[in-house]
């Protein structure tokens, strides 16, 4: 759950009025890749929700190498309308950037190839950019459906990688980027507007970077787009054991720290390459982590990992995006 209360407020009705619901047209997306059997389980749940009169239909966008997917689409509900795209780059972001080609209006729904979605989930994201059009992008909560539940120590560190994200029962304006990949919605222009999606991020990426939906939602925070957060826009996410054990909690928080990195970019004055407040933080982490591990508290000593891991992939994104900058001088200067 979020516990930041900073980071949103009570929403108040727009005074604005976007095109009539029948006017909308909704779009869904799935990138995927190597989950057939999981695909065809999201494809039957979507097909069973409420679709609202501008439904238009739902594209899967098959990345890497092909492992039946298209079979998976040509036998989905005809009610779905669903259409296979193919991006041959394994790249979820590059996926995605395939499925804005393909689209020039109306609003996207991102979803993942391992969600069930509330029957009633399309309706309130159609009513929600009906009553506020461009210019603001949506998010609902998110649960975990665990293959093999965890134990209760590791919860607190799986919660936004796996589920169980929500803001409560009430809709309200954000201004961080809180939505999963899995459950969230945008205007087609203004995701073209920001340049589509990095690819440097998200599963796939050379960087191995995770949050390509968290760097296109900051990107539009800071052009001044606003967040909406939808408490009946539900959508379960499976988690398989193999994404909730100790270690791949460890990898998944070096992951996010190299695209926090990333993200953080060259600041100012460095120590190795890297600025200097980062550089303070990352010692100050390596001192924790050599506590924790002393502790005799399995758990004491599981955070002080999960701190200096993401820590490092901090560091690791800083220089990655250090070579990326120093580079583009080079060019610049040739």
């Amino acid at each position: 759950m979020f516990h930041d209360r900073a980071c949103f407020r009570h929403h108040q009705p727009s005074a604005h009025r976007g095109p009539r619901l029948m006017e909308l047209k909704l779009t869904i997306g799935i990138a995927t890749a190597g989950r057939p059997t999981l695909l065809a389980r999201t494809l039957q749940s979507l097909a069973e929700s409420v679709h609202p009169s501008g439904y238009r239909e739902t594209i899967v966008i098959e990345n890497g190498p092909k492992c039946g997917v298209q079979d998976v689409v040509r036998c989905s509900p005809k009610s779905l309308r669903t259409r296979y795209l193919y991006e041959p780059q394994a790249n979820k972001s590059a996926a995605l950037n395939r499925l804005l080609e393909e689209i020039d209006d109306g609003l996207i729904l991102f979803a993942d190839d391992d969600i069930r979605i509330e029957p009633g989930s399309l309706r309130c994201y159609c009513e929600a950019a009906v009553e506020h059009g461009p210019g603001w992008f949506f998010g609902g909560p998110t649960r975990a459906e665990y293959e093999l539940q965890p134990p209760a120590w590791l919860m607190n560190f799986l919660l936004h990688s796996t589920g169980n994200t929500t803001l409560g029962n009430s809709t309200r304006t954000v201004h961080q980027p809180v939505f999963m990949g899995c459950n969230w919605a945008a205007h087609v222009t203004d995701l073209k507007a920001v340049g589509g999606f990095d690819v440097r991020k998200g599963p796939g990426s050379a960087s191995r970077s995770v949050g390509q939906e968290t760097d296109m939602q900051q990107r539009f925070l800071k052009r001044g787009l606003q967040g909406l957060y939808l408490p009946g826009a539900v959508a379960w996410h499976y988690v398989p054991r193999s994404r909730c054990s100790p270690q791949w909690t460890l990898d998944r928080s070096f992951r996010e720290g190299i695209c926090g990195g990333i993200n953080a970019g060259q600041r100012g004055a460095s120590l190795f390459g890297r600025p200097l407040k980062d550089s303070l933080k990352l010692l100050r982490s390596l001192v924790s982590y050599g506590v924790t591990r002393l502790s005799k508290n399995p758990r004491l000593r599981f955070y002080g990992e999960h701190k200096w891991h993401w820590r490092s992939g901090y560091r690791q994104g800083c220089g990655l995006e250090n070579t990326v900058q120093t580079i583009n001088k080079t060019r610049n200067a040739a």
